[in-house]
């Protein structure tokens, strides 16, 4: 009776584990995602006063990004809705265009994660809520993230239907137009990487995000991202939330000077704005394959060992699984064993 106890409350840890993360998404996604827009001033009044921001706005603004805690969440998903233009000197100028998108990235690096050990990043974007024929639905893109500036090369996707070589099966190689593999090959070669077809995924990412995009003439110039993602990490559930500030560096830049400062000072002011109402929030110029390994390693700490030995991983879960059903049939069999010895117990009685 009491293994039987702990089995069910074994499972029911696990089952408010598995679900307690997507309760918490569902209700935040609701309240962050409703049509319904909040006007309080209080991003509206930071926006205007400006204070605090001189140094931002005399450097110039640096994208910023806050991986929020759970108390945190409710709050500050208010604060993102309330972020406008309204009573602000760009009010007439620019216009936000505010829209959700569903998105799927992987992160590829070879068995020694030797991307992450020299700071690049190999990624493919998918834009799950946009068509088929868009350009943009897929992207892969290779990051330099130790330059100063740093660099970015965006490589053509095409899915071949016909498959000609052994790169055109593989899951990333297979998804780049010919032509360009060889330049993502001697990217790769140059930092170390000789064993080409290792290369597979090591994060993925999905996420819903809430996205406020700051146009001028349909142009985006920046944008305001809340955003609900989950790591698809062994099967351990888990949900985080991010909030972005980011300015893009548009080529097409038709802005003039007076609107390009006013853009910097909005984010500037936004931001100081965040960090007053939230002053233990950790900011990062940057969120991406370092962070995420690293959040992903403080979920599951052995996912290192369990990626390099998946054979390991496998072996765990039918270990378990064996256990779990040996323990499930001793339990049966013991009560039926229990209950056959009583009857006959019972028969010999009346028989006496």
């Amino acid at each position: 009776m009491q293994v039987l106890f702990v089995l069910l409350l074994f499972l029911m840890i696990r089952i408010y584990l598995q679900y307690r993360s997507l309760i918490l998404f569902s209700i935040v996604k609701k309240l962050c995602f409703s049509s319904v827009f909040i006007t309080t001033s209080t991003v509206a009044v930071a926006v205007t006063n400006g204070t605090g921001t001189d140094y931002c706005i005399n450097q110039g603004f640096k994208n910023t990004y806050y991986l929020l805690d759970y108390k945190d969440i409710t709050a500050a998903s208010v604060f993102f809705q309330e972020i406008s233009l309204k009573n602000t000197s760009m009010e007439s100028r620019l216009v936000i265009k505010k829209g959700t998108r569903a998105r799927g990235i992987t992160y590829f690096d070879d068995n020694n994660l030797t991307l992450l050990t020299a700071k690049k990043e190999l990624i493919h974007v998918i834009d799950n809520n946009l068509p088929e024929f868009r350009e943009d639905k897929e992207q892969i893109i290779f990051y330099d993230r130790t330059l100063l500036n740093e660099s970015s090369k965006s490589f053509v996707v095409k899915n071949y239907n016909r498959k000609l070589t052994p790169f055109d099966k593989h899951p990333l190689f297979g998804r780049i137009k010919r032509k360009e593999r060889p330049v993502l090959m001697e990217l790769l070669s140059g930092i170390g990487i000789s064993k080409l077809q290792s290369i597979s995924g090591v994060i993925n990412i999905n996420s819903d995000e809430e996205v406020k995009l700051i146009t001028h003439f349909a142009i985006p110039y920046g944008a305001f991202t809340f955003s609900i993602f989950n790591l698809d990490d062994f099967g351990v559930p888990n949900t985080s939330f991010l909030l972005k500030f980011e300015m893009f560096s548009n080529e097409d830049n038709s802005l003039t000077v007076f609107e390009k400062e006013s853009l910097n000072k909005l984010f500037c002011q936004v931001n100081k704005q965040f960090q007053i109402s939230f002053p233990h929030a950790e900011s990062s110029p940057w969120f991406g394959y370092a962070e995420y390994h690293k959040l992903a390693s403080e979920i599951l700490p052995s996912r290192t060992l369990f990626r390099k030995y998946p054979l390991l991983f496998s072996v765990g879960q039918i270990v378990c699984l064996s256990f779990i059903g040996f323990l499930f049939i001793y339990i049966v069999l013991g009560r039926y064993s229990r209950r056959d010895n009583f009857r006959k117990v019972s028969k010999s009685k009346v028989y006496l």
